[in-house]
Protein backbone atom coordinates (compact mmCIF):
# COMPACT_ATOMS: atom_id res chain seq x y z
CA UNK A 1 0.00 0.00 0.00
CA UNK A 2 1.24 3.28 -1.00
CA UNK A 3 0.17 6.62 0.29
CA UNK A 4 -0.14 9.41 -2.31
CA UNK A 5 1.57 12.38 -2.40
CA UNK A 6 -0.65 15.29 -4.06
CA UNK A 7 2.05 17.77 -3.77
CA UNK A 8 4.85 16.11 -4.82
CA UNK A 9 2.52 14.67 -7.33
CA UNK A 10 2.24 17.89 -8.69
CA UNK A 11 5.60 19.28 -8.44
CA UNK A 12 6.91 16.45 -10.05
CA UNK A 13 4.64 16.73 -12.77
CA UNK A 14 4.87 20.52 -13.45
CA UNK A 15 8.44 21.46 -12.48
CA UNK A 16 7.35 24.85 -13.58
CA UNK A 17 5.68 25.41 -10.98
CA UNK A 18 8.71 26.42 -8.78
CA UNK A 19 9.31 29.15 -11.07
CA UNK A 20 6.34 31.26 -10.63
CA UNK A 21 6.67 34.06 -8.39
CA UNK A 22 3.85 34.65 -5.64
CA UNK A 23 3.60 38.19 -6.30
CA UNK A 24 1.33 39.85 -9.25
CA UNK A 25 -0.27 36.89 -9.74
CA UNK A 26 -2.49 36.89 -6.88
CA UNK A 27 -5.86 36.96 -6.85
CA UNK A 28 -8.48 36.72 -3.77
CA UNK A 29 -11.84 35.18 -3.72
CA UNK A 30 -14.42 33.35 -1.60
CA UNK A 31 -14.03 30.29 -0.78
CA UNK A 32 -17.74 29.30 -1.88
CA UNK A 33 -16.18 30.62 -5.14
CA UNK A 34 -13.15 28.40 -4.99
CA UNK A 35 -15.10 25.29 -3.69
CA UNK A 36 -16.90 25.80 -7.21
CA UNK A 37 -13.97 26.22 -9.34
CA UNK A 38 -12.91 22.56 -7.83
CA UNK A 39 -16.04 21.17 -8.53
CA UNK A 40 -16.02 22.02 -11.98
CA UNK A 41 -13.01 20.51 -12.39
CA UNK A 42 -14.17 17.23 -11.06
CA UNK A 43 -17.50 17.04 -13.04
CA UNK A 44 -15.88 17.97 -16.20
CA UNK A 45 -13.32 14.85 -15.59
CA UNK A 46 -16.26 12.64 -15.20
CA UNK A 47 -17.99 13.84 -17.82
CA UNK A 48 -15.43 13.39 -20.18
CA UNK A 49 -13.16 10.67 -18.65
CA UNK A 50 -15.92 8.92 -16.82
CA UNK A 51 -14.18 9.07 -13.61
CA UNK A 52 -12.63 11.63 -11.43
CA UNK A 53 -11.45 12.31 -7.93
CA UNK A 54 -14.06 13.67 -5.21
CA UNK A 55 -13.74 17.22 -4.97
CA UNK A 56 -12.44 17.09 -1.71
CA UNK A 57 -9.53 15.21 -2.34
CA UNK A 58 -8.99 16.96 -5.94
CA UNK A 59 -8.63 20.22 -3.74
CA UNK A 60 -5.58 18.76 -2.35
CA UNK A 61 -3.84 19.15 -5.49
CA UNK A 62 -3.63 23.01 -5.75
CA UNK A 63 -2.24 23.14 -2.44
CA UNK A 64 0.72 24.50 -4.35
CA UNK A 65 -1.45 27.66 -5.43
CA UNK A 66 -2.86 28.72 -1.99
CA UNK A 67 -1.42 31.62 -0.63
CA UNK A 68 -3.36 32.48 2.23
CA UNK A 69 -6.84 31.16 3.87
CA UNK A 70 -8.90 34.13 5.45
CA UNK A 71 -11.19 32.24 7.72
CA UNK A 72 -12.13 35.51 9.10
CA UNK A 73 -13.88 36.70 6.06
CA UNK A 74 -14.10 33.53 4.25
CA UNK A 75 -11.95 34.30 0.53
CA UNK A 76 -8.46 32.50 -0.01
CA UNK A 77 -5.98 33.99 -2.10
CA UNK A 78 -4.33 32.20 -4.92
CA UNK A 79 -1.45 32.31 -7.54
CA UNK A 80 -3.57 32.75 -10.86
CA UNK A 81 -0.66 31.40 -12.95
CA UNK A 82 0.23 28.08 -10.74
CA UNK A 83 -3.91 27.43 -10.82
CA UNK A 84 -4.11 27.48 -14.30
CA UNK A 85 -0.90 25.32 -14.75
CA UNK A 86 -2.70 22.74 -12.07
CA UNK A 87 -5.56 23.31 -13.38
CA UNK A 88 -4.55 22.50 -16.76
CA UNK A 89 -2.85 18.97 -16.02
CA UNK A 90 -5.23 17.55 -13.45
CA UNK A 91 -8.07 18.02 -16.69
CA UNK A 92 -5.42 15.26 -18.86
CA UNK A 93 -6.54 11.87 -19.36
CA UNK A 94 -2.69 11.16 -17.79
CA UNK A 95 -4.23 12.41 -14.65
CA UNK A 96 -7.71 11.49 -14.27
CA UNK A 97 -6.52 7.78 -15.57
CA UNK A 98 -3.63 7.22 -13.39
Amino acid sequence: MTIKNPVGDIKKAIPELEQIKNYNNTKTISQQAWENRIKTIATKNLKKFGKSLWWGSLHTYFLPCIQCSHSDNKTITINEEKYKLIRKYVMTEEFVLN
